[in-house]
């Protein structure tokens, strides 16, 4: 795709988009021209899709590769859920259910293995033995839930459960290629992935045969769950060379451009009777040499991961790009069709980003990027919107050439990125971003929702990504240096240029432009958005709402319930959330009374729940028969807890009587 330069349009006004196929096939032929005139309103016609779509699958002849860890991932503090325990019946799950939270009410799920196993021989759903995966009451302690995964295709140790869905509900984190609502995989170690595509990325696959290893896994899981029953099915881009191209961290601070290659070694998609809602999926493995370099440069990347279909075709599209493949019947340009999402990322040529003095005294973030022939400048202002005065970011773009009649060659699909959002760069060594989940939710309840604002879900989606103070809910100072940080989450009636992804290095990054999702009429329509831009008008940049968390409205009760049903780690990871919050008492004074009151809820709230837990464990210890799995458990950090928040409480009460 193709806009006029600024130079060109800028003394008329561009208000109309026109798309012209004046190249070759499919959407890399179509360019966007900003006119003044009306647009004829012909629509490109669209490409059948070629019969190759349907080739046969074919298996990678790539090397394995090692899995090298990352130390930087948090782990589960309560190390009672690595032990070995003894499978508890499933009727005793049932005398101690709750029988008042969303599993206990909801009716089976009917296709779960459980399930499926109870089923007659009409196929009709019966009681029969067993517990379905997916409604093992929420109020149960993880350790008593938690399923081996070995036999499902995980390395030994892997295990896994259903657990609060409403606790992820409350974050709305970036595009997941599948929606396991309540799902918890623990590695041996005690790290905690609440997807499966987080999971996949950190197990160690095998190097003789990975793409059998792979597929195998991914089948089993998700038929043994009754997620959806994805097969390994043969697919156009199965065996086809992939690229990516993002903006990563430097180890001596700063960033450079990291360029992957790799193959697309399995597409995984519905098997035959399921709706074409199950959108297919596709598994990458990465070269190991590449990945080599990549780490020398400060950036580690697991070497096989999931991936969603529109990073498949737009990666495999990159390739042919960046390698001036040939364009034949094989070619993945030639193939798509513009019914077809893809998505590509481009790492701009030169970034630069740096504090600029405003008339008070002042100074504010900004950043320049250099992309296909275009300086584009982001500066921090004031933005007027809504009833109060904030902070957004402003775009505005430059054509560094000379002739007014070039064009910025942006095709569909391609977005920009503009960096890394979190967590902030190495350099800076800020640990205390990463919270767990639970963390950051009692955190964001007691700041009355104000920092859900800068708060993203990692790749490793049990972390979430603070960019604000503890005890103040303010941008901390590294924040407040990146332009990044001041973005604001669109209006209802914007359309956002501003798109949140997950990097193959698992960091979160903003990436630049409209994203294309194989319906050309929305995408004309946002391109719209962007002809100020190009025009040499300063324009807002937005970020849709479905990044990030979710609205404050309505979620008060949600955030106390979920806090009512958190899990023995849960606990133990916000005692130390509220240890930073209130270290002292002089501190505890500094809080607003409002503010006070929402903490004392909070701590009311977990200490009820703290102590439903030891009760639990108490009465399992109580059982003599060998189904009990009590006499494994360690309830020590929940005691250590339960008088750690007594005491807080007290300090709390004390605050709010003297006021």
């Amino acid at each position: 795709m193709s806009t006029n330069s600024a130079e060109a349009i800028s003394s008329k006004d561009a208000s109309t988009l026109h798309i012209d196929n004046t190249r070759d096939g499919g959407i890399e032929g179509s360019k966007i021209i900003a006119k003044e005139d009306e647009a004829d309103g012909k629509r490109p016609p669209k490409r059948p899709r070629s019969s190759n779509d349907q080739s046969e699958t074919t298996t990678s002849s790539s090397t394995g590769n090692d899995t090298g860890s990352n130390n930087s991932e948090p782990m589960i503090t309560n190390q009672i859920i690595t032990q070995q325990f003894k499978e508890l019946d499933w009727r005793k799950l049932q005398d101690i259910a709750c029988g008042s939270c969303i599993f206990c009410r909801m009716p089976r799920c009917g296709r779960c293995f459980i399930c499926v196993s109870n089923n007659n021989a009409q196929g009709q759903p019966g009681e029969g033995r067993g517990y379905c995966l997916r409604k093992i009451c929420i109020a149960i302690p993880i350790e008593f839930k938690l399923q081996h995964a070995d036999k499902l295709g995980f390395p030994p140790g892997w295990r896994f459960a259903f657990d609060d869905p409403q606790k992820t509900s409350l974050v709305i984190g970036t595009k997941r290629i599948l929606a396991l609502a309540g799902l918890k995989i623990i590695s041996p170690e005690g790290k905690l992935y609440h997807s499966l595509e987080s999971a996949f990325a950190h197990i160690p696959h095998s190097p003789h045969n990975p793409l059998m290893a792979a597929t195998t896994m991914v089948e089993k899981f998700l038929v043994h769950v009754g997620s959806s029953r994805h097969v390994s099915i043969p697919h156009f881009l199965v065996d086809k060379n992939y690229c990516i191209e993002f903006t990563g961290s430097s180890q001596r601070g700063g960033s450079n451009n990291i360029v992957l290659f790799g193959k697309i070694i399995a597409c995984m998609g519905p098997s035959a009777g399921k709706s074409e809602e199950d959108k297919s999926f596709f598994i990458v493995q990465y070269d190991r040499d590449v990945l080599s370099i990549a780490k020398s440069m400060g950036t580690e990347v697991q070497p096989i991961q999931l991936i969603s279909s529109e990073l498949a075709w737009g990666g495999c599209i990159s390739y042919e790009r960046k390698t001036c493949c040939r364009r034949d019947s094989h070619s993945a340009i030639q193939n798509i069709d513009q019914a077809t999402a893809a998505e590509t990322w481009i790492a701009p040529d030169m970034r630069l980003e740096d504090m600029v003095e405003r008339p008070d005294g002042t100074s504010l973030p900004q950043l320049t990027i250099v992309a296909r022939g275009y300086k584009f400048v982001f500066r921090v202002k004031i933005s007027n919107y809504g009833d109060k005065q904030h902070f957004g970011v402003f775009a505005s773009c430059t054509s560094m050439q000379e002739s007014a009649n070039q064009e910025i060659n942006l095709k569909p699909g391609e977005l920009i990125d503009l960096g890394i959002f979190a967590p902030i760069g190495e350099e800076v060594r800020r640990e205390e971003d990463r919270k767990t989940l639970p963390a950051f939710i009692i955190k964001n309840y007691i700041h009355k929702f104000k920092i859900s604002r800068w708060g993203v879900v990692s790749g490793r989606d049990n972390v979430i990504y603070d960019l604000t103070d503890d005890k103040t809910g303010k941008l901390h100072d590294s924040a407040s240096k990146r332009v990044l940080s001041y973005i604001r989450k669109r209006t209802k009636g914007e359309f956002p240029t501003i798109n949140a992804r997950i990097a193959p290095d698992m960091r979160v990054h903003l990436l630049f432009g409209i994203q294309y999702e194989g319906n050309w009429r929305e995408y004309e329509a946002g391109m719209q958005e962007l002809v100020p831009l190009f025009s040499g008008r300063e324009v807002e940049v937005t970020i849709s709402r479905h990044y990030g968390f979710g609205s404050k409205h309505a979620a008060g009760s949600k955030y106390l319930q979920s806090i009512s049903m958190f899990q023995t780690e849960d606990i133990v990871a916000c005692n130390s959330q509220l240890d930073c919050m209130f270290d002292s008492s002089e501190t505890v004074n500094r809080f607003p009374p409002n503010l006070i009151d929402r903490s004392k809820k909070v701590v009311k709230c977990l200490e009820e729940r703290t102590q439903q837990l030891l009760k639990m464990f108490s009465d399992a210890k109580s059982q003599e028969d060998g189904s009990c799995i009590g006499d494994s458990l360690d309830d020590s950090p929940l005691i250590s807890v339960v008088e750690n928040l007594k005491k807080l409480a007290r300090m709390l009460e004390r605050h709010h009587s003297e006021q």
